[in-house]
């Protein structure tokens, strides 16, 4: 899937910080703008399906701009078209919020068509900006703010507005977020506070061990959870097969989203948002 979309070559060598990123070696490399990023096949913690996309040139984490949004919009259009019920689904994790290096990237995850519970749903529509509509996501234990086109609109005027919108969680409201991408949709995931790091209490209880350490990174708040502790994932399971009512995924997510209080302050400045 990935090894098919060769294009925008880097021909300029990058300024690199050493970290482990930079050395990852490319199987592609996409450019849009100032954007200008390279492939990776992600070693660790995943297999073969896994990808970082990686800035050529050295910047930190949390300098996301609009041109990588529209990048990335593009690049996984690129590599879902004809990939034969397979699909790569990107998501973003800013500082405090799941990240563990400090050069940007981005995460991908080639996973089956079977929809995330992010994607499916129910969306409130809270306004519209010319050919883009921003909504918000229902019936989810997390806040989120979907921004997608109509058959009209292009990668570029989607990126602007959730562009727009990440600089006021950002700027305005100080706050961290997640990205997730998919299905020509960016979804805007703001995080309470730069908790990225802390597990909830009860996933730390389901584990059997008061030493538990995970993160809910930007995977796990698009619905689909990663675990590597055995105790942990075998009480999931057994949760799963007695047919119990399985909302550790709720419970996890319900005390890392915005409070009402901050749901108002950023709805109540997105009127100063333009597509212009």
């Amino acid at each position: 899937m990935i090894e098919k979309v060769k294009y925008f070559e880097v021909t300029t060598p990058p300024r690199l910080c050493n970290c482990s990123l930079c050395k990852a070696p490319a199987v592609s490399h996409c450019r849009m703008g100032l954007s200008n990023l390279k492939v990776c096949y992600n070693k660790f913690p995943y297999d073969k399906g896994s990808l970082l996309l990686i800035s050529e040139d050295f910047r930190w984490q949390s300098e996301v701009i609009q041109d990588d949004l529209a990048n990335l919009l593009y690049f996984q259009s690129l590599c879902n078209k004809d990939s034969e019920g397979k699909r790569l689904y990107l998501f973003y994790n800013q500082d405090g919020t799941g990240s563990t290096i400090e050069h940007f990237h981005i995460q991908g995850i080639i996973i089956d068509d079977t929809p995330l519970p992010i994607e499916v749903a129910p969306t409130k529509e809270l306004m519209r900006l010319g050919e883009i509509t921003i909504a918000k996501i229902l019936e989810y234990p997390i806040y989120v703010l979907s921004i997608y086109g109509n058959e009209r609109a292009n990668p570029d005027e989607i990126a602007r507005v959730a562009f727009g919108i990440v600089q006021i969680v950002e700027k305005s409201l100080d706050t961290p977020y997640n990205l997730s991408i998919s299905h020509k949709t960016i979804r805007v995931i703001p995080r309470r506070g730069r908790t990225g790091y802390e597990v909830p209490e009860f996933l730390k209880t389901l584990s059997g061990d008061p030493d538990y350490a995970a993160r809910i990174a930007g995977l796990e708040v698009s619905g689909m959870f990663i675990v590597s502790h055995k105790g942990l994932y075998s009480r999931i399971r057994a949760l799963i097969k007695s047919g119990q009512p399985n909302d550790f995924f709720w419970k996890a997510l319900a005390e890392l989203g915005y409070t009402e209080e901050q749901q108002k302050k950023l709805e109540e400045q997105l009127h100063t948002l333009r597509i212009d």
